[in-house]
């Protein structure tokens, strides 16, 4: 499923430059999600880090955007500029944790989500 949404973007890439990065960052924050549960906002991300650079709050937003267009997740509350979301299926986020979060990326992702909620 991912990789299809990164396929589709692929083919879109000589239609709008930079878009195809922006994908990759969002599949990097839904991975850093996993972590926190079925359940998120985009302060959360925002304090993990998991791009290794600072990303504004409206940036994640877009972010957000497009993996709710995708059907990865829903977007619940979009008050305050911080975007509470869910992702859409249980076993989807379970899925991604388990297989696509490599041992070494989850003790660091978890460092971080336990850093911001400490």
């Amino acid at each position: 499923m991912i990789d299809k949404y990164q396929q589709t973007c692929q083919q879109k890439q000589n239609k709008r430059p930079g878009e195809l990065e922006q994908v990759m960052k969002s599949i990097v924050m839904m991975k850093a999600a996993t972590v926190l549960g079925d359940f998120f906002d985009s302060k959360s991300l925002q304090a993990m880090n998991p791009l290794r650079q600072m990303e504004t709050i409206p940036s994640l937003n877009k972010m957000l955007k497009m993996l709710e267009a995708a059907g990865f997740i829903e977007i619940q509350d979009e008050s305050n500029h911080n975007y509470k979301c869910r992702f859409n299926r249980p076993f989807l986020r379970e899925t991604i944790y388990q297989v696509v979060l490599f041992r070494d990326v989850k003790q660091g992702i978890h460092g971080a989500a336990a850093s911001y909620l400490l």
